[in-house]
Order: C-alpha cells, then structure tokens, then sequence
C-alpha cells in the first residue's frame, strides 16, 4: 500500500497538478488538505474515473479535508469533536485495514495573536482524540499539515526563528504529547538526521535556497512503523509542471525507481514468504515491510524499492508575514505581510 499526505492549497487551483500527481505516482491512500470547497463542489466523479473514491469534510473557501482511496472507504469521523468552530480540519476513515486520519492544524498566526492559544487548545484536544482512536489496538495512520516544526533540525533556520510561529516551545510540548500517544514519526524513522522541508515560501527563491520548514508529517502506529521500508519528500511536485503552479507543500511519497519493474516480477513469489506494502506521507509516502528493515525474502534475488515521499506545496496565502534573514526574507505562513523582506514549510 501507498500512503501519502499532501496540502493542496486550494484544489480547484491544484486539480490538474493532482492528476497528474496522481497518475504518476499511484498512491493507494492519500489525505489532503487545505481544499478550500465544499463537498458539493468536490469533483468526485473526476477522480472517480482515476479510480479514487472520496471522502470529504469540506467548507466554503477556507480549510477542508479529504481522503481519497483505490479501496473501499468508510468514514468513521468528521472534524474534531469539540473544535467545530476552527471549521473543517480532521477526517478519519476505515480504509485498506487502516484508521487512516488527516488533519489541517489551525496556523495560530503569530505567538501575539488570539489564535495562537486557540492553536494550543486545537492541538491538546487532538492529542485526546487521538488516544481514544488508539485504544482500539487498529493499526493507524495520521497524516497532514500540523503547522509545527516538531525540531530545531526541521527548520531551515532556527537560530532565527525560534520563538516564533511553528517554531515554540508550548507547540513542540503538544505534538511530544500527540506522539507520546503512541505514535511514530515515520520520516525521521528513516531520515533521523536529514534537514528536509516539506514547505517553502513562493518568494525570495525560497525553494531553489531550500529555505523551508518540515510541517507536512507522517505518523503511524508501531505496527505499522515496523513494515516500513522508505519515506520522502516529493521534491519534484513542489516544482512548476508546463503551466501548472504548484502547491507551497510538496506531497510525501513512496517514488518510483528502477527497481520497481523487478519487485511486480518477484512480488507473487515473495507473497508466499513475507508481505510488504508501501506507505506515503505533504507529500510523503514510505513502503512498508514486515521488519524495519528487513529485506524482501523470495526464491529469486531481486533488489528492494525505495518509498519516497513528497508534499506539495499550496501558494502562499494572502496572510504571510515575511521575516528579515540575512540571505533574504522568508514568508511565514498564516500571518499579515510586510512589504521588506522575504520567506516560509511531514508522510
């Protein structure tokens, strides 16, 4: 299985870099973010002839989530109880054997605005949720925009930034409190040392500097963790496509490789001997395993794929504040503009 997470920043903005996106990279599950629509607006039918089926928690031109699925999906919650008045921000579903869940955390705008306490709470009741689901002992997905740079190392510059938006230390406090759940970040399963961003400013190069932050996450239970094989980030759809403009996020993916031809030539006979399946998380997709790391048995030697995950990036929002940086100014995301500096980002 292929899971992936990915903020579109506007779908009907992102629909035909979607497509493409999806017809390339065949997730199997994919949780979206930032849809700005409603369900009666969501092209169903469109992405029914991709071979997706949808579930949406939509809301007119702000926030809204979606999971889209190659298998039966059945919805089990719609937003998160108790925070109704942040809008359309959490969608669970059984899908594929998984409680798969995306979310969009709230911005919080600038420690200094009444949003930013709001966020905290956001997250606080998320961290409950999160626990009840848990107790059922189901392996589970939870994947999306958490906008929090859980790490100085998911930041591009935290000497800078630290303190501010994404980067306090009462917004690390409650996603320690989310993972503590008993959940796992599966990028840094992997990449436990990599300065990887799933998010860069659409201004002052932002993206060709790799000035961005790690806020698109993937995490799952242990069950799931222990069948990973890969995860990255999808560099390549946080780039322009002919003339489609691409999301700030980039998704999280399991990438195609060379090696891929080989593994659907050996999968039947490894069947019979263990059992893989990849995983994706904005955009970030990873491959799963029976063993961290253990290799694919089979009669025959055959190389193993790689997951790899990406998250696109949606175009920055109308309210972005820039932060002055001695190699430019950065946007950050969610706050009111000022017109000096330049700059602004986990499967």
């Amino acid at each position: 299985m292929r899971i992936a997470t990915w903020n579109v920043n506007g779908l009907r903005a992102r629909l035909d870099f979607l497509l493409l996106w999806l017809r390339e990279r065949r997730p199997d599950l994919v949780g979206l973010q930032e849809l700005k629509l409603t369900e009666e607006q969501f092209p169903h039918s469109l992405l029914e002839t991709e071979g997706y089926r949808a579930v949406v928690h939509g809301q007119k031109a702000w926030n809204g989530v979606a999971i889209l699925s190659r298998h039966p999906v059945t919805v089990t919650q719609k937003g998160l109880p108790g925070q109704e008045e942040f809008g359309a921000r959490l969608i669970t579903a059984d899908a594929g054997g998984l409680s798969f869940t995306t979310i969009y955390c709230p911005n919080g705008k600038d420690v200094g605005h009444p949003d930013f306490p709001r966020k905290l709470a956001w997250l606080e009741t998320l961290a409950t949720h999160l626990r009840s689901l848990h107790r059922q002992d189901r392996a589970a997905v939870v994947c999306g925009d958490f906008n929090i740079c859980p790490a100085p190392i998911d930041s591009w510059n935290e000497g800078l930034l630290r303190g501010t938006i994404f980067h306090t230390a009462e917004e690390r406090a409650r996603f320690a409190a989310i993972v503590e759940g008993g959940l796992l970040d599966l990028f840094r399963r992997f990449h436990p040392e990599a300065r990887s961003f799933s998010w860069w400013d659409y201004r002052a190069g932002a993206f060709p500097r790799n000035q961005g932050l790690r806020l698109d996450l993937l995490l799952a239970t242990p069950d799931i963790a222990e069948r990973l094989r890969s995860v990255e980030i999808d560099r390549d759809y946080r780039k322009k496509k002919d003339d489609r403009i691409p999301s700030d996020h980039s998704p999280a993916r399991r990438g195609r490789n060379d090696q891929d031809d080989a593994v659907k030539t050996a999968r039947a006979a490894a069947r019979a001997c263990s059992t893989w399946a990849p995983l994706t998380s904005r955009w970030v997709m990873a491959r799963m395993v029976r063993g961290p790391k253990a290799p694919m048995r089979m009669p025959c030697a055959a190389s193993r794929s790689t997951a790899v995950g990406a998250s696109s990036a949606p175009v920055t929002s109308k309210n972005t504040r820039l932060v002055s940086t001695e190699a430019g100014s950065m946007t950050m995301p969610g706050s009111a503009a000022r017109p000096s500096a330049s700059r602004r980002a986990c499967a």
